[in-house]
């Protein structure tokens, strides 16, 4: 009864919340109570009693197995209904686990060396530290392309949209890899990419990374720059004060002894 859970928008959030008996009244707590096991109908008088209309409408909707199955948990995101971390940690990053794992097969099949393999998966998990990442997470105030100084430097204008790269990708014959706007999900793209010629897609992986390296090594001093500035707003001055140096440890005179002690106390004393 695992597709029960799926009903009506506020009765399937209060099912997931664990209070299903609150929505349902007294004497039902599972969906199987809602269930006549004998006809394998649901149960039409109490659903009329527990339900609103909009809700009956939705559990109606849902066609009950031949077979006497009993209540199970699942886990929805990973095939085999059983929870992994890694299906938990691709919800968490608001990927799609199966396009994510299409584009990890290309990934890993790639014949380049690491660094690139690990720039293509920040780029399908949309962690590559553009400036509208890091200006999204509050890191830094302006997210214009420090190459252009015209648009916002996105994963896809750093590596195909900003005016200095264009000439790249037809310098290096790599337009066929070359992307004219934005895709919506970078796990596609990488995935469609697999469709090239092995030596093509190996050239074209490498010119991306390439220019991602390059716009990194021009970031440097822009780095300094703003660490200076965000110095200056967070403590008041450039650069940070150091701590001043502790007295230097002197061993008590004789005839005495140094204990050192702690204390804590607890919230019930």
């Amino acid at each position: 009864m695992a597709g029960a859970f799926e009903f009506g928008t506020t009765i399937g959030w209060r099912m997931r919340r664990g209070d299903f008996q609150q929505v349902a009244g007294e004497g039902v707590g599972r969906v199987s109570d809602l269930i006549m096991h004998d006809s394998k109908e649901w149960n039409l008088e109490l659903l009329h009693e527990a339900f609103n209309t909009r809700d009956n409408d939705c559990i109606l909707a849902i066609p009950l197995s031949n077979r006497d199955a009993s209540d199970e948990i699942t886990w929805a995101f990973s095939k085999d209904g059983f929870y992994t971390v890694k299906s938990a940690y691709m919800l968490g990053k608001g990927c799609n686990l199966e396009d994510f794992h299409q584009a990890w097969v290309e990934i890993w099949g790639l014949n380049v060396i690491p660094k690139v393999r690990q720039f293509l998966w920040r780029l399908c998990t949309n962690t590559l530290p553009v400036r509208s990442l890091l200006k999204a997470r509050h890191l830094i105030e302006d997210a214009t392309c420090p190459w252009c100084l015209k648009e916002e430097e996105t994963p896809f204008h750093a590596l195909f949209g900003c005016e200095k790269v264009k000439e790249l990708w037809a310098d290096y014959n790599c337009e066929v890899m070359k992307l004219v706007e934005a895709p919506e999900n970078w796990c596609d793209q990488v995935h469609n990419w697999g469709r090239l010629e092995a030596k093509v897609k190996q050239r074209d992986v490498y010119l991306a990374w390439g220019i991602w390296m390059d716009r990194n090594a021009k970031r440097v001093n822009r780095w300094v720059e703003e660490y200076g500035l965000y110095t200056s707003r967070i403590y008041g001055f450039q650069t940070p004060r150091t701590c001043s140096k502790f007295e230097q440890w002197k061993s008590p005179p004789p005839g005495m002894i140094k204990i050192s002690t702690g204390a804590s106390i607890l919230e019930d004393g």
